[in-house]
């Protein structure tokens, strides 16, 4: 019924949209929907409209201020063509007008991504790290949320499924070593930059050279003075695919190490523990998809980015 409910919803507020803005856009069809974002498109005129169900508009507004920001220092990104609004159920949401890229580019999987594109991908987010430095010394990047947001939402859920969720025992042990991690990790004097939190392959294009062209989806991008986060998130999503039981420790290794010949010094990025980072970002990452849908977790929490911290956990020494 929630699903059909969820449906409903996101027809009616697809009508809303095309009543609005298909007279300015032409014919608007979707391209996906999530609980965060639902995105819209007109490739013929090149034009790809993102609504954000739960991004305030004072977020979007920053958010586009910072991908003007850097497409004007030659950063790879989609570039902005404008920001609107739309009234729905009485709450207003932020509708963000972007150039299509996805003409002329495309995406690639793990499986079938070459070395170059693998470097191209770890060299780009070094620069997206560099770039951003001097943006957070002269702007103000506020966003209504923080690294650790996800863990603190999840803690509160985690009391209420004490005697619920088969492997409970396991989730607070992985919560647990998470929260030292953090809390060793948590206070720094190195200087913030913006880290992106979801650079996977899916969020970055290459052209038919196979260099990149874009990075996309910079909706849970935040001001950071942790790029390890960023690095070892990354490295890990593109050293191993979701459901994968191993991860490619080869292309971890090479991706780490292309970041690192290109990162500015002064940002101060430490790549000591760059696993133990790793087993943190996927924690993380899991229990944001499990905040999101707790009704896939009564019975016990699962995820594939939950199983990438598990096989993390064996392979890493870090306490």
């Amino acid at each position: 019924m929630q699903k059909n409910e969820s449906k409903l919803a996101i027809n009616k507020l697809l009508a809303v949209c095309r009543q609005q803005f298909e007279p300015k856009y032409g014919r608007l069809e979707k391209l996906e929907s999530s609980r965060d974002n639902v995105v819209l498109a007109n490739k013929i005129n090149g034009v790809v409209l993102r609504i954000g169900l739960n991004k305030s508009i004072t977020d979007t507004k920053n958010e586009v201020t910072l991908l003007k920001y850097m497409a004007d220092r030659g950063f790879p990104c989609a570039k902005v063509l404008g920001m609107d609004t739309i009234t729905y159920i009485k709450k207003v949401l932020a509708v963000t007008v972007f150039e299509n890229i996805s003409n002329d580019a495309h995406v690639v999987s793990l499986s079938t991504n070459s070395k170059a594109e693998l470097l191209g991908a770890a060299a780009t987010l070094a620069k997206l790290h560099n770039i951003t430095l001097d943006f957070c010394r002269i702007n103000s990047f506020v966003q209504q949320r923080n690294l650790d947001d996800p863990l603190i939402q999840f803690e509160k859920c985690l009391l209420t499924k004490r005697h619920n969720t088969s492997n409970y025992t396991e989730i607070a042990r992985a919560t647990n070593w998470v929260n030292r991690f953090w809390k060793k990790h948590k206070y720094t004097a190195k200087p913030n930059v913006i880290i992106h939190n979801d650079y996977r392959p899916q969020n970055v294009f290459f052209d038919q050279s196979n260099v990149v062209k874009a990075v996309i989806d910079f909706d849970w991008a935040i001001q950071s003075c942790h790029p390890e986060k960023d690095i070892a998130h990354a490295a890990l999503e593109w050293s191993m695919t979701d459901g994968a039981k191993v991860l490619d420790w080869g292309r971890f290794k090479l991706f780490c190490k292309t970041y690192a010949n290109v990162i500015n010094r002064d940002i101060g990025v430490n790549m000591n523990d760059i696993v133990g980072w790793a087993k943190f970002a996927a924690f993380i990452d899991a229990v944001h998809y499990f905040n999101c849908y707790p009704e896939r977790t009564a019975v016990r929490f699962e995820s594939y980015m939950y199983d990438k911290y598990t096989y993390l956990t064996k392979v890493h020494n870090g306490t």
